[in-house]
């Protein structure tokens, strides 16, 4: 009881910083919605997926399934991110093109998301950089590319974007809805006014709360709902049956996530006998020392195999192992219809649009 008094006063001390940091975003953004600060405009359609928390909403797993239902409509899309935690600040762009040597590809030189995206996504170039203006431009000059993903894009408002997508995750509580560092929040929900769409993601796992859907009513009338499925991964071990593999096994999940609970609650559909999880900080960076007490820590709760996320994988694959490490994959999907359209279909009436008048404005630049 003592403890949590005493974390309850550190809070209150926390609310002067917390107005703070609602002064420097609402100015911020007052002088990109004014266009006293111009936003750079690239010349093919951008959809931004973005978040107003800070983590864990499912961003990495929307931006592949994003890419994969434009790139069935024969639509050639890049990629623009940051590449959050990599040790080098230039402009990189990679792209698996299903070549026999692939890339020498190092996660801390370009960060866990894009690689994952490298591993998942063929033929689709990767702009890694903080500039994303800068580096979109070197995709549209070295691709044909018809549109361009942002990933991470809501808060990034110096690029301009045609499609603005943010997601909610469903599990979040009223007591989270307080703006950093009280709570989780990077911008307030007023702040979904200038979305297109809002997705609450994850619905399957936790029903949202009716306050949660009421405020983002409140300012975003276009509200999806995604399910999120998990399966072992085929960027491991592409020919996997994994119900026999996990039949009558012991697993330890491990993962270095913005939203560990999620994949917990998710992993349940394909191991019922999970019996510990090591639960690190978002992006964290495997050494062979740390997995080497994972695998210490996983023994002892006899555990037959470890289970973990792909953007944990991706980091992990280079390290030697002593027992069994399977990926799970983070299915998405989104069914339900707004307006009497579903989201594929509102994100191929904006593409068609945004780009039947750029061809008219810039008729020798994208033909």
């Amino acid at each position: 009881m003592q403890i949590k008094n005493k974390f309850k006063h550190l809070k209150k001390l926390l609310y002067p910083l917390s107005a703070i940091y609602y002064l420097f975003i609402f100015f911020r953004n007052l002088l990109f919605d004014y266009n006293i600060v111009k936003q750079n405009k690239l010349l093919c359609p951008v959809i931004s997926i973005g978040n107003i928390s800070t983590g864990g909403s499912g961003k990495t797993p929307m931006v592949i399934y994003l890419v994969n239902l434009l790139k069935k409509n024969n639509l050639k899309v890049g990629i623009l991110t940051r590449g959050y935690g990599r040790l080098v600040e230039t402009p990189i762009i990679i792209c698996n093109e299903n070549k026999k040597i692939k890339q020498n590809l190092n996660f801390l030189k370009i960060g866990d998301e894009p690689l994952l995206f490298f591993e998942k996504l063929n033929g689709v170039p990767i702009g890694i950089d903080k500039n994303r203006f800068r580096t979109g431009k070197i995709l549209l000059k070295n691709y044909n590319l018809d549109v361009i993903v942002l990933d991470d894009g809501f808060q990034h408002r110096s690029l301009y974007r045609d499609f603005e997508v943010v997601l909610i995750n469903s599990l979040h509580k009223k007591r989270n809805h307080k703006l950093l560092p009280v709570g989780f929040l990077r911008e307030s929900f007023s702040s979904l006014k200038r979305t297109d769409c809002v997705i609450v993601t994850k619905n399957n796992l936790s029903q949202p709360q009716n306050k949660l859907i009421e405020k983002i009513e409140n300012f975003q009338p276009n509200i999806y709902y995604s399910r999120s499925i998990n399966n072992i991964s085929k960027i491991s071990i592409p020919k996997i049956n994994a119900l026999e593999l996990l039949k009558n096994k012991k697993a330890y999940l491990l993962s270095g996530i913005g939203d560990p609970l999620s994949f917990q609650l998710s992993i349940k559909s394909l191991s019922k006998n999970i019996v510990g999880h090591c639960n690190l900080k978002d992006h964290f960076n495997y050494s062979q020392k740390d997995l080497n007490k994972i695998e210490i820590e996983a023994k002892k709760k006899n555990a037959d195999f470890i289970l973990t996320t792909e953007k944990d994988w991706v980091k992990l694959k280079s390290l030697n192992s002593k027992m069994p490490v399977l990926p799970a994959n983070l299915e998405l999907s989104i069914d339900d219809k707004v307006n009497g359209l579903s989201f594929k279909e509102l994100i191929n009436d904006k593409i068609k649009f945004e780009t039947y008048h750029r061809q008219k404005r810039h008729p020798q630049k994208l033909t």
